[in-house]
């Protein structure tokens, strides 16, 4: 009876110590492996974007950073070019970040960096920063010919 109660109670404490061990893999895993699924990824409202004229429309995420964007609506931004891939411009006002490493970014993809530099990338590349999702551009075909070089003027409106 006894050697049967050892053995269960080994058996039981090598089962969990390979669970944990399992956890702990996935984990580290995840931390340097791109972000397939983006939280808060459940989209909201629709964003509508115009660029010289051109119009784009956005799926926005369900998140507070998102959520208090929306509430500056509509607004018209003068956004800056950097490093050839992305628009940006630093808010007024700070949102509530939640960054996270998103691993590849999307042309289309509509970013927040630190908790008050609004991004659009309008390229695609994989990258080692976080940043909190607001929203993605639905088809982002003509997007970079859109912004052009240089500094755009975007105004976004729901």
């Amino acid at each position: 009876m006894m050697k049967k109660l050892n053995f269960a109670i080994f058996f039981y404490v090598l089962l969990t110590a390979l669970g944990v061990s399992g956890c702990a893999h996935g984990a580290g895993q995840f931390e340097n492996a791109p972000v397939n699924k983006i939280e808060g990824e459940h989209k909201m409202q629709t964003l509508k974007i115009n660029i010289n004229g051109q119009r784009f429309t956005a799926m926005l995420y369900d998140n507070a950073a998102t959520q208090k964007l929306v509430q500056n609506l509509p607004v018209t931004l003068n956004m800056k070019d950097l490093h050839g891939n992305e628009k940006y411009y630093y808010l007024d006002t700070s949102l509530p970040a939640k960054a996270q490493h998103i691993g590849k970014i999307n042309a289309g993809d509509i970013m927040l960096f630190g908790s008050d530099c609004l991004v659009v990338f309008y390229e695609s590349f994989n990258t080692s920063y976080s940043y909190t999702p607001i929203g993605k551009i639905e088809n982002a075909a003509g997007l970079k010919k859109a912004v052009g070089r240089g500094s755009v003027k975007i105004e976004f409106s729901l």
